[in-house]
């Protein structure tokens, strides 16, 4: 028995999927995507996606198409926690262990890409600065940690969580290319350390 669909040639559109800074219009709705390699996309469809703040940027996973005209047609995103690393009081450090699938440099973030443990409960999140320390000969290291606080959440089901922590606030003192960038990250093997090239 053979088989037929009419219709199979159909293409479908090529959606992209990435992390980029999202730049909203006076009302709210998606004017431009940012990439990581600093390219800027407008965007043709700017729909409002929940509740975007006007005339901001906010960092968020982004699904698109660059259109058969060459414009950008936003389908979906999904903001993303992306807070500075900030000094924490060391009795105030939490870092609860995490599933690491990835982290990468791309840009002006260090992004990961996690899973948890959860029941459904709203875990804390944030970076860490430990510290620029000289290595050696005016080499720099800028030392990370991610900071997790499950808050008593339970242990039902894992739960994928993306993050990305802005190093742009270390420009001045740090030079690309040169230094580099530590991160620590407890996971359920122990801590996990990172390093990338700032």
């Amino acid at each position: 028995m053979a088989v037929t669909c009419n219709g199979d040639d159909a293409f479908w559109p090529a959606y992209r999927q990435e992390l980029v800074e999202v730049l909203t219009d006076e009302i709210g709705q998606t004017a431009y995507l940012v990439r990581d390699d600093a390219d800027t996309l407008a965007v043709s469809n700017g729909m409002a996606w929940g509740n975007l703040t006007p005339d901001t940027a906010i960092r968020a996973l982004v699904l698109y198409e660059i259109g058969a005209s060459g414009k950008t047609i936003v389908h979906g995103v999904s903001s993303v926690l992306s807070s500075p690393p900030r000094e924490f009081d060391q009795a105030m450090i939490r870092m609860d262990p995490v599933y690491v699938d990835a982290i990468n440099h791309s840009g002006r973030y260090l992004n990961f890409f996690l899973k948890i443990k959860t029941s459904g409960t709203g875990h804390f999140w944030g970076f860490i600065d430990r510290g620029v320390i000289e290595v050696n000969d005016g080499v720099k290291l800028l030392r990370l940690s991610l900071y997790h606080d499950r808050h008593g959440d339970g242990t039902d089901y894992k739960r994928q969580i993306c993050l990305s922590c802005p190093l742009y606030g270390y420009g001045s003192h740090l030079v690309s290319g040169r230094d580099s960038v530590e991160v620590q990250v407890n996971t359920y093997d122990g801590v996990s350390v990172r390093r990338f090239v700032f």
